[in-house]
């Protein structure tokens, strides 16, 4: 025997050979029988118990929106008319606007932003208003798509 990975084989083989024959003289009471392989039945019966497979905390499904929709950010937990426009900024295709909620908490928009309860988001930002456009649904009905516009809102203009 040349091949040194043959003859490695050979020994590693030879040793384990070698245990399992000395475990079977030292324990011989541990052998191959037909009563190592018949099983027992066992029937678990819950009667009075508490499952144990119920979950100990109670997990709070999260708050979702008119359209069924889970995980809202803030700007979609207001309608849209509780937005004012306050800027509108950049050029070209690139604009963005700021709204404000009523809290007087400020956002800034791009297009494609999902806002609203009714899965709305910003279409168009102009430069004096923004459009969005949702989807409400009346009871028994197609969800029918609703265009809203919000223009920019003028300090100066209040009392």
């Amino acid at each position: 025997m040349q091949n040194p990975m043959l003859r490695k084989s050979l020994r590693k083989s030879f040793i384990a050979g070698s245990y399992l024959l000395t475990a079977l003289l030292v324990f011989p009471s541990v052998g191959w029988s037909q009563d190592t392989y018949r099983m027992e039945s066992y029937h678990y019966n819950a009667a009075g118990k508490i499952d144990p497979f119920k979950p100990l905390v109670k997990v709070e499904i999260p708050k979702k929106n008119a359209m069924g929709h889970s995980k809202l950010s803030p700007l979609q937990r207001s309608d849209v008319s509780q937005f004012k426009l306050v800027g509108v900024a950049g050029g070209g295709n690139k604009k963005v606007a700021m709204l404000v909620d009523a809290r007087g908490k400020s956002y800034v928009v791009s297009p494609g932003t999902l806002i609203g309860p009714y899965d709305g988001r910003v279409t168009q930002i102009l430069d004096d208003q923004i459009v969005v456009e949702e989807k409400r649904a009346a009871e028994g009905k197609k969800p029918a798509l609703n265009r809203l516009t919000l223009k920019l809102y003028h300090y100066e203009d209040t009392p």
